[in-house]
């Protein structure tokens, strides 16, 4: 038994601050809306939220990266689009108005008579991207929503109808106890706490929680790919090579991995350096990625990929890797890392602590926003408002 909490949103309203929000509404009070973005945090539940919405009201579904490939086709011109992941299509590209432009031009293609796109908060960028969005829509009306996280209520609801929860309260108290109840607020968060629990491994930080759920997703792997356990290769290996995968996909902007043939977007596994090691088909078998219709593999969520990565990456820092080269890859021409590198770069801040300074003199504002800053010293601290 599942429950799915309809979440709240409140709206950012045109001309005032981004930060600056109004009371918050059900996501269904907009529904009559022409057009509206959703913007939240990695791991907030923008995706299922739009599902959820789609299927109330007869819209259709569909990932930002497909919906620029769309050809027109039967559907009612009536039709509203649910776009999800407009920040993992900017991803994909240098120039981040080019993701946004498409997705407009296929608005225009396919005579949508309105449209939902989501996108992470921290690729959204303001009244730049409401005015291109505007000319879609001949009223001039898209409204520009922030996700709310689980209010208590929500999350009481959720862990009632957990079946691997016995006790909410006493899982909530336990959450606390370990300083990591403010996690509970993230849907994504709450479900592998929640799992973590239920085989008494609690975490009791968010680095160790996402190492956990990356261990998990590595065990529990698809039952048609399941291997021997004598032919399965060691954990940390599978780590390592999980960081290495994630960390292509995140450093050139991909999708996710080609099975077949190859796929703007998408990276063709023959061309793998080291001759695509069998524990590399293991990780790609196992749930940290899953396998979409066209027989392409993405990462089962993108959350795990940056963590992995910025894992990875870390160690090659603590090899010596200059992050002068790290910089040339994730920073555009004015020196500043791009707003869909921020979880990453966060993530590195955490795991890297001998570059940690360096990382805040490069990114203060995108680390300080997406890490968990709790576990940085004064000093580095002061690193931050230096940087201002």
């Amino acid at each position: 038994m599942t429950y799915y909490a309809s979440r709240a949103c409140t709206e950012l309203v045109e001309g005032s601050p981004e930060s600056a929000a109004g009371p918050a509404f059900s996501i269904a009070d907009y529904r009559d809306a022409p057009a509206y973005v959703l913007l939240g945090d990695a791991g907030m539940g923008k995706t299922t939220t739009l599902q959820k919405e789609a299927e109330a009201t007869g819209g259709r579904f569909v990932p930002a990266y497909d919906f620029i490939r769309l050809e027109p086709g039967p559907e009612p011109e009536s039709i509203v689009y649910f776009i999800d992941g407009l920040d993992e299509l900017r991803t994909y590209g240098a120039d981040r108005r080019t993701a946004l432009d498409a997705v407009c031009d296929k608005l225009r293609q396919l005579s949508s008579s309105g449209f939902r796109l989501s996108c992470r908060t921290a690729s959204w960028s303001g009244s730049i991207d409401r005015k291109r969005l505007k000319r879609v829509l001949p009223d001039d009306r898209v409204r520009v929503l922030s996700l709310t996280s689980l209010s208590t209520t929500d999350i009481g609801k959720i862990l009632e109808a957990d079946n691997r929860i016995e006790n909410g309260q006493a899982f909530l108290e336990a959450a606390e106890s370990a300083g990591i109840k403010d996690l509970l607020s993230n849907p994504l968060n709450l479900g592998l706490l929640a799992k973590a629990w239920a085989v008494n491994s609690l975490p009791r930080t968010r680095r160790a929680m996402m190492k956990w759920a990356c261990r998990k997703l590595l065990e529990e792997y698809n039952e048609k790919h399941r291997y021997s356990q004598q032919h399965l290769p060691d954990f940390e290996r599978q780590l390592d090579r999980a960081g290495y995968l994630s960390a292509l996909l995140v450093l050139t902007g991909s999708t996710g991995y080609a099975l077949q043939r190859p796929r703007p977007g998408f990276l063709d596994l023959p061309g793998i350096p080291g001759n695509f090691f069998e524990v590399d088909r293991r990780v790609l078998d196992s749930r940290l990625f899953r396998a979409t219709a066209e027989g392409l593999l993405e990462p089962v969520h993108r959350q795990y990929a940056e963590y992995l990565a910025a894992r990875y990456i870390a160690d090659l820092l603590k090899d010596g890797l200059p992050l002068g080269r790290l910089a040339s890859l994730i920073c555009g021409l004015d020196g500043s890392v791009q707003p869909s590198f921020y979880d990453l770069v966060a993530w590195l801040a955490e795991l890297s602590q001998s570059r940690r300074r360096a990382l805040l003199a490069l990114e203060p504002v995108g680390i300080v926003s997406c890490a968990d800053v709790a576990s940085f010293n004064c000093s580095e601290n002061c690193c931050f408002w230096k940087a201002f």
